[in-house]
């Protein structure tokens, strides 16, 4: 039987007269959710739903009492199967650690020494924005849901378990933190031990400090541009120090009439930034043909605070269409689940999961030296749908550029394929369609014909 868990606080739980009024609660929760992630609400009870025993952690308040309840559903129906069954906890108070600290602080940045009295436990310390604490929440517990949050995209982004973030974020012994910061704001410092499990376990040893003023940096970021085509240019940055900058490549077009204080202002606003320390090359594409462009730098810490000038250069992409044609090769086709059933040691029974065949194709081309190409498969009414600069724009930045190659896919949709080619000037080709067609069931090939190849 499926069956759904939940925690609340005792407080919470005294709010509900009955426990139709609880299950309605959730169910309103689940409405709400469902709706906010796009899923059907049976989908969604599902994800949240177990089945077999089931081991989860909640944060709480330290010192407070709890309850944690679960009930039985039927997931066609939606149907509560069972009583609720409640259990009454109580959580445990922080432990009280004390850390020796020493904050000094250099312009925006501050570092921070910390000497625990405990050698052996792993802690951490964070640096919050005074205005941006939340007064009406005790402290501790916001740093724990401050911490949770960086726990939580460790696990999610880089794939690390409770250990390593341990040991790859968090300190054992003397150890010193860095922070960059605002400028001319205050701050306040919060220094607290972490169990195995990486849980926040200790009340927060608080220092305050107040950040200086962001120095000037005598960082000069040459720029310059080559190859410039219908669609595409190599640009490179070359700063003369280590000092934080970033870069932009954009058309010009927002930018007339404006001052170099005015352009850094509008970029800070609405550009996404390339950060960096060190030179950079790199071939910026898609372009628009014909179009003028800004290559814009200027010194500027991660906290925002620009620290140089504008630095500046302008090109214009050409008229030029790339001189070489493009065409993919398709033919046969194959039923996954029969290259699955041919072929079972080589995986293909997870992409006949997803999918139902599988299209090979092969890019034929001029002998042109250095060629590059770019192509991909689309539904007829996707690609009916994009102007030839989204068409150019999705190529380059998801198509394939290898071949041979092969497309996953379903029966019974129109699909198109798509490409075009890159000549040695760096001038992109005409798009290339391929007519419309479907894949079909009764239409696949014998799956060894395949294998063989």
């Amino acid at each position: 039987m499926h069956y759904l868990t939940f925690s609340k606080s005792a407080e919470i739980m005294a709010q509900f007269p009955d426990d139709t009024a609880l299950v309605d609660s959730d169910f309103q929760y689940f409405i709400s959710a469902a709706d906010a992630s796009d899923m059907p609400l049976r989908d969604y009870i599902a994800s949240e739903a177990s089945i077999g025993d089931r081991t989860e952690a909640w944060n709480c308040e330290p010192g407070s009492d709890y309850v944690v309840y679960a009930y039985g559903i039927d997931l066609e129906t939606l149907e509560v199967l069972t009583p609720v069954t409640k259990l009454s906890v109580r959580s445990d108070e922080l432990d009280q650690v004390d850390f020796g600290i020493t904050v000094t602080v250099n312009d925006h940045r501050a570092t921070v020494e910390v000497t625990p009295t405990d050698p052996d436990r792993y802690y951490f310390a964070d640096a919050f924005l005074e205005s941006d604490i939340d007064q009406g929440v005790k402290f501790s517990k916001y740093c724990s849901d401050a911490w949770n949050s960086k726990v939580q995209g460790w696990q999610i982004f880089d794939s690390l378990t409770e250990q390593q973030i341990l040991e790859q974020h968090c300190k054992k012994g003397p150890g010193t933190f860095e922070f960059e910061l605002l400028a001319n704001s205050d701050y306040r410092l919060a220094v607290f031990a972490l169990d195995e499990k990486a849980w926040l376990c200790s009340e927060p040893i608080v220092e305050n400090f107040r950040t200086g003023s962001t120095a000037i940096s005598d960082n000069v970021i040459q720029i310059s541009v080559s190859k410039v085509a219908s669609r595409s240019a190599e640009v490179t940055f070359t700063p003369t120090n280590s000092d934080p900058y970033v870069s932009f490549v954009t058309d010009s077009a927002p930018f007339e009439g404006m001052s170099d204080e005015e352009i850094i202002a509008y970029c800070a606003k609405n550009l996404p930034p390339r950060w960096g320390t060190t030179g950079y090359s790199n071939t910026f594409a898609p372009l628009v043909p014909g179009t003028k462009y800004y290559v814009l730098a200027y010194g500027c810490y991660y906290n925002g605070d620009v620290t140089t000038g504008l630095f500046k250069e302008e090109f214009t992409t050409t008229d030029r269409v790339g001189s070489v044609s493009f065409e993919l090769q398709f033919g046969p086709y194959y039923d996954l689940w029969q290259l699955a059933d041919a072929d079972p040691d080589t995986g293909w029974h997870w992409s006949a999961e997803m999918y139902d065949c599988l299209l090979p194709v092969e890019v034929v081309k001029e002998d042109v030296k250095g060629l590059k190409y770019r192509y991909a498969l689309y539904t007829k009414q996707v690609i009916d749908g994009l102007s030839e600069d989204e068409l150019y724009k999705t190529l380059y930045e998801h198509g394939a550029d290898y071949s041979p190659n092969y497309f996953l896919s379903d029966y019974n949709l129109e699909f198109v394929l798509s490409g075009f080619a890159i000549d040695d000037r760096g001038d992109w080709g005409p798009i290339w369609k391929s007519e419309p067609f479907t894949l079909k069931a009764d239409g696949v090939s014998d799956p060894h014909d395949y294998l063989r190849k």
